[in-house]
């Protein structure tokens, strides 16, 4: 290889190098999460966390060193329409007398939704280390007061949309005029085409 090939190869593999650090969120680097027959471990290692899950979508983490619930989370999920879904935690914990939602994020790829709560809890909230060691300070500053998800006014927006398009579709219909859907999304992206287009 000469020795203009071999400088490019190396540049062309710098870059991707540094494009792949940049683009790699730091928290899917650190602290691998597995859990096996409910038991949480990170990094391979078998911490004394345990998450189990009941009928009702309820994640039950357990700190089996002292036998003590530290925290529930409730998954829910509502799909308002095609472009709108909303999936949130509803925290609990037996020193508060209410309950927390917040927004779930994703930390890693996974299919498993309680693989997902569990990194959530331990990377976003801090809820317990990669030993596996609850972080009660965090807890007791968490539930310290009553906190609402922020897609909270972005669902029942979107949901008011949705009802105010039911009711349009309703009253055109008592008038026999009926609209159909596919055609309207086909003339849309017609239209949203057509303005790229400089006339």
């Amino acid at each position: 290889m000469s020795t203009v090939i071999k400088k490019y190869f190396l540049q062309s593999l710098t870059f991707a190098f540094i494009a792949a650090l940049l683009f790699t969120p730091f928290d899917a680097l650190a602290n691998k999460v597995k859990i096996k027959r409910d038991f949480i471990y990170i990094d391979k290692k078998k911490t004394p966390l345990k998450v189990e899950k009941d009928d009702t979508d309820t994640y039950i983490f357990t700190d089996t060193s002292s036998g003590k619930v530290f925290v529930t989370a409730s998954y829910l999920f509502e799909r308002v329409d095609d472009e709108n879904s909303f999936q949130w935690l509803v925290l609990k914990t037996d020193g508060s007398s209410y309950a927390n939602e917040v927004d779930l994020e994703y930390i890693s790829f996974t299919l498993s939704v309680k693989k997902a709560v569990t990194e959530f809890l331990m990377k976003r909230l801090g809820f317990f280390d990669a030993k596996g060691v609850v972080n009660q300070s965090k807890l007791d500053e968490y539930f310290s007061q009553q906190r609402v998800r922020a897609s909270q006014q972005k669902q029942i927006a979107a949901a008011a949309d949705l009802a105010e398009q039911e009711a349009q579709f309703q009253k055109t219909a008592s008038l026999g005029i009926t609209v159909d859907a596919d055609a309207k999304k086909y003339s849309e992206n017609l239209m949203r085409a057509l303005s790229y287009l400089k006339v």
